[in-house]
């Protein structure tokens, strides 16, 4: 035998107040959603395209100038090269560069770094440490063998 099941009871259809609410709730999202599919297309597409009013274009980066120095050349060639490349410059672009010949030679007249292998040996008052050597323009000792 099969146990007696419970009554289910039927809901009451809604009240038309309440039907007016629900269709008032679902017309608000979709105009929301309608909204936000909008401003996200005029967004990619973009709102300045067929404007006619005014934009900021900002001006190309300057140009900058290309000084070759060959192979072999000394601090004085290539002062005088700077030299030239400055005159090139005035007379085309009407532009004063930053490097001139006097600055170029103030940069380059200190001590410099060179390479020296990592397993060579050093004198015992040597300043190299590690990898690389200090070596001032006129020193020119050589590591011992």
């Amino acid at each position: 035998m099969i146990p007696p099941q419970p009554r289910r009871r039927r809901r009451r259809a809604p009240t038309p107040r309440r039907l007016a609410f629900r269709r008032l709730l679902a017309v608000v999202a979709v105009l929301v959603v309608v909204g936000f599919l909008a401003w996200g297309t005029f967004a990619l597409v973009g709102s300045d395209k067929g404007s006619s009013g005014a934009t900021d274009v900002l001006p190309p980066p300057p140009k900058p100038f290309k000084i070759v120095f060959p192979e072999g050349f000394t601090r004085r060639d290539m002062g005088k090269r700077i030299t030239a490349v400055d005159k090139i410059a005035l007379r085309e672009r009407g532009v004063r560069p930053r490097l001139s010949r006097a600055a170029y030679v103030r940069a380059t007249s200190g001590r410099r770094v060179i390479a020296v292998p990592e397993r060579a040996s050093y004198p015992r008052r040597s300043t190299a440490s590690g990898r690389w050597c200090l070596a001032g323009r006129r020193r020119t000792r050589r590591p011992h063998s």
